[in-house]
């Protein structure tokens, strides 16, 4: 089981030794910490809000009449196009900060066009908008999971397979 200490995951009950890398288990062995961070980041937050956004007008562009179709594009389109801005400006990255900004602009695209437009022509704006917003924020996500702020390293631990390697280290008195 996990717990929260400091930003970090950590098993629970574990107690972390004054250099910080490693705990103490309840069995008494000392162990390699991995460290794990407790909160996703704004970006990853952001394109996956844009994403759920995308995803719920695109059925709604095809399940709903023009008119719902259309004050729904409108409501979801500038939420995200305020949820998109700020991770622009959030973000440190100019790859982020680039697809985000065009993020915007399709989401402002598609305001205007759920206010100017109305009929089938609306529907399909709503539709082939929220595709195009879909696939940036999907692009976005791709690019977050490969950069290298996001890679984890996972640590197997196999206590049956370590406990026949090495003997167990004695612990001093306090």
């Amino acid at each position: 089981m996990l717990g929260i200490c400091e930003s970090h995951l950590y098993p629970l009950g574990a107690t972390v030794d004054s250099r910080g890398n490693g705990f103490d288990t309840a069995n008494g062995r000392f162990e390699e910490m991995v460290y794990m961070a407790a909160l996703p980041t704004y970006r990853f937050c952001a394109d996956t809000v844009t994403l759920v956004g995308a995803a719920f007008l695109v059925v709604t562009a095809m399940a709903f009449s023009a008119t719902v179709a259309g004050w729904l594009g409108f409501a979801v389109s500038a939420a995200i196009v305020l949820i998109c801005a700020s991770a622009a400006i959030v973000d440190g990255t100019r790859g982020a900060r680039a697809i985000h900004s065009m993020m915007v602009v399709v989401g402002l695209w598609s305001v205007i066009a759920a206010l100017t437009f109305n009929g089938s022509a609306l529907t399909w704006l709503v539709f082939a908008n929220a595709l195009g917003l879909g696939a940036l924020a999907l692009v976005d996500l791709i690019a977050h999971e490969v950069t290298t702020e996001r890679v984890v390293h996972e640590l197997d631990v196999k206590i049956g397979e370590r406990e026949m390697r090495e003997p167990p280290r004695q612990r001093e008195p306090a």
